[in-house]
């Protein structure tokens, strides 16, 4: 039997691309993980302690977030660069993140004109905006 044919799913897929893909979403669940520890302890102290607006203080602590998300991503969740310069790539990082907190804030926004605390849903908003990022992000600037 040919080993590239056995090395294949019925779609055609090669099994090491599904490993690396799941490798990936993996390590970036656990980066992810690190980064939303960051964003939600960050979130609460600018609303508890602040007093900023709920979008406002999710906006910042969501932008700390995604430093900590870029630096372990870049260092350890994803090996291969679509773009040379880490400037560049910051930047693409960053407008893909941009249209993530868009997301974020959307379903926030929405979960507290349901009557959810804010907390809660930020919990919702950060499931979503979790694949929403890793997918983009994935195929867009780590291909």
């Amino acid at each position: 039997m040919d080993t590239l044919a056995s090395d294949t799913t019925a779609s055609g897929v090669r099994t090491w691309e599904i490993r690396g893909f799941l490798r990936q979403l993996l390590r970036y669940g656990l980066v992810s993980g690190l980064a939303l520890g960051v964003d939600f302890s960050l979130l609460i102290f600018l609303r508890e302690v602040c007093g900023f607006h709920v979008l406002a203080a999710n906006s910042l602590s969501f932008s700390a977030g995604l430093l900590v998300t870029f630096f372990f991503s870049r260092l350890w969740v994803f090996d291969k660069r679509t773009l040379k310069s880490g400037f560049a790539e910051f930047g693409a990082f960053a407008l893909i993140g941009v249209t993530g907190l868009g997301v974020n804030n959307l379903i926030l926004w929405a979960g507290m004109e349901l009557g959810a605390d804010y907390r809660l849903a930020k919990i919702a908003a950060a499931s979503v905006t979790f694949f929403w990022n890793f997918l983009l992000r994935k195929y867009f600037l780590y291909r």
